[in-house]
């Protein structure tokens, strides 16, 4: 017997089965048609671009899901997101600084962090690379770099790790130029990291309005599994 709320049971009937977070914040995005990529950052990140069938990469860079009938996700997804982030700011900055105070500070560098480049495998790497043992490393560094430096990098590390992946999925420019971005994750709530964004990935992007999208897909598609309305 299963239990739900305030020991209430549950029966089988009562269980709806679906998909993994990955697939239901494809589907809070709206990331669901043709031409249409999620790009979304939180702890890590990842890109997802919905397709028609299966697809494997011959050098098995990325990843595939299943959601329903015939629609698939190609996707990768990478360990470094924004935790790389939250480590710089309390083992390395070691400041009391806000997320949106530290990115703040990257405005004012100009795109290529004036020549310092910081490659993030401080997690090993997911795709596209796949090596659990991979380290990170600072290129470039000099005298004249500062904290800002380095927080600017930091966030076009990110969005590279994440572009290079898109590449794989839509290896083509002119299909790229094609691709609308659905963007989602606590990223989208600075104006500045967005602004870095648009730059590195050159494609035209929408803003998702929701916060935990996955979660409240899920409680969506309950809803509409036991026709009880929602606004």
């Amino acid at each position: 017997m299963t239990f739900g709320a305030n020991g209430i049971p549950l029966n089988s009937s009562d269980l709806i089965s679906y998909g993994g977070d990955g697939a239901l914040a494809n589907l809070e995005t709206g990331a669901m048609k043709k031409g249409r990529m999620s790009l979304i950052i939180g702890t890590s990140g990842t890109v997802r671009l919905p397709i028609k069938k299966p697809f494997i990469d011959s050098k098995m860079r990325t990843q595939h899901y299943h959601l329903i009938d015939n629609q698939y996700f190609k996707l990768g997804a990478v360990n470094n997101g924004a935790i790389i982030l939250q480590w710089l700011k309390e083992a390395i900055l070691q400041t009391t600084e806000s997320f949106d105070e530290l990115v703040f500070h990257a405005q004012n560098i100009p795109a290529g962090s004036d020549g310092l480049i910081f490659v993030l495998y401080l997690l090993g790497e997911r795709a596209p690379i796949w090596d659990a043992s991979a380290q990170g490393i600072l290129i470039g560094i000099t005298i004249s770099h500062a904290k800002n430096h380095i927080i600017r990098a930091t966030l076009e590390e990110i969005l590279f790790g994440l572009l290079s992946i898109s590449e794989i999925l839509i290896p083509y420019k002119k299909d790229r130029e094609q691709i609308i971005i659905m963007a989602s994750g606590e990223f989208t709530k600075n104006d500045v990291w967005l602004l870095i964004a648009a730059d590195v990935f050159q494609m035209k992007g929408v803003v998702s309005q929701k916060i935990e999208g996955s979660a409240w897909v899920a409680v969506l598609i309950g809803f509409i599994a036991f026709s009880v309305e929602s606004n």
